[in-house]
């Protein structure tokens, strides 16, 4: 396996151990956006939501499978302000493929919560399913600026950009987050790898020995290889 593919491995697996620390109904990350629907979605009591809806999301989510998405249609029509039905409909609609379905939901559960993280990445996964790269990428870059205190969504962005060639950006986009969240490993290992992808093997090494879990053990040890060649 080459250095290049270890390090695409690599922070591709930080990034998903780092998407299963979200909570709640913002459990829709890349991974479990798009599984077989053989269970229903994942309910947690949504703070902005009164008893009452919480109560019938639960009801409808134990109706599984035949009536959830009837009862969920008929919650949202009723509560049309209820983040929470809109993000469960379109996370159904994802696994149904239904994706214009999906993307309606999902841009409306966000503009009545802008801070509902599971529905904003659940939808950038929707137009990367559709290979719509610029509008995932407007997505991811919406996401940041609403919910400023989560770094998933500039890793997100940034692994679109590098999976683009756009190294350029996603430099800039992590290096942004490096400010922000400088104790982070996840941050060094994608900043290492966008380095890593532009052969400036002084600053990937120089990021990849930041992340003090020593993920980037084998990357250093390569490029100090290339480095006495």
């Amino acid at each position: 396996m080459s250095a290049s593919v270890r390090v695409r491995l690599i922070v591709a697996l930080v990034a998903l151990a780092a998407a299963g620390t979200a909570v709640g109904v913002t459990l829709a990350t890349r991974t479990d956006v798009a599984k077989q629907a053989s269970k229903p979605p994942p309910y947690a009591a949504d703070p902005t939501a009164s008893l009452e809806i919480g109560r019938a999301v639960q009801e409808a989510l134990r109706a599984w499978p035949a009536g959830t998405v009837r009862r969920l249609r008929i919650l949202a029509e009723r509560y049309p302000r209820s983040a929470q039905a809109q993000f469960l409909l379109g996370r159904l609609a994802i696994e149904g493929e239904q994706f214009d379905e999906a993307v309606t939901r999902l841009s409306r559960a966000v503009e009545l919560d802008p801070d509902h993280d599971g529905a904003w990445t659940a939808l950038g996964y929707v137009y990367e399913a559709q290979h719509k790269t610029d509008e995932a990428i407007e997505i991811y870059r919406r996401a940041v600026k609403a919910n400023p205190d989560n770094p998933a969504f500039v890793e997100r962005l940034g692994d679109l950009l590098i999976k683009l060639g756009r190294f350029k950006e996603a430099e800039g986009e992590v290096e942004a987050l490096a400010e922000l969240a400088p104790r982070d490993p996840r941050v060094w290992m994608k900043l290492g790898a966008v380095f890593y992808e532009q052969k400036q093997w002084d600053k990937a090494g120089e990021a990849f020995r930041r992340d003090d879990t020593g993920a980037g053990a084998c990357e250093i040890m390569w490029i100090e290889s290339v480095a006495l060649d």
